[in-house]
């Protein structure tokens, strides 16, 4: 998959790598994040998209980016390392657009069937990746 880029036609700036995700082991509980010494990471930015427009009308468009991430299934406690069954973890990422808005509203829905995981937004833009 291609990076996430937008211009703002008006300054003419540029905002490239928009809505990469990264996803690493999480061993720790509900309140502390654990890492794993034998950690895997993923990100996004290889992962297949689909792109499609759902709403088309003369006062909002929106498009739906869905992301899937092939990542392992769980943390394997046993062998101190994330498993080798995989799963799909979705990413819906929906762009609207309102007429006469000067800027686009992101909502991201995570259909979560991993464990023992942490996803993060990553954005070059962002003093720091934002955790969901």
């Amino acid at each position: 998959m291609a990076h996430s880029q937008i211009s703002d036609l008006r300054s003419g700036q540029t905002y490239e790598r928009l809505l990469t995700f990264e996803d690493r082991a999480d061993i720790g509980d509900g309140w502390f994040h654990g890492m794993a010494s034998n950690d895997q990471v993923f990100h996004s930015s290889a992962c297949s998209a689909a792109v499609a427009q759902i709403h088309n009308g003369p006062l909002l468009t929106t498009f739906r980016i869905r992301t899937t991430m092939s990542l392992p299934a769980e943390f394997d406690f046993n062998a101190m390392q994330r498993s080798a069954r995989t799963s799909d973890l979705i990413i819906d990422n929906l762009i609207s657009l309102h007429r006469g808005s000067d800027r686009l509203e992101v909502e991201t829905v995570v259909h979560n069937n991993i464990g023992d995981h942490r996803l993060r937004v990553v954005s070059p833009h962002a003093c720091r990746p934002i955790n969901l």
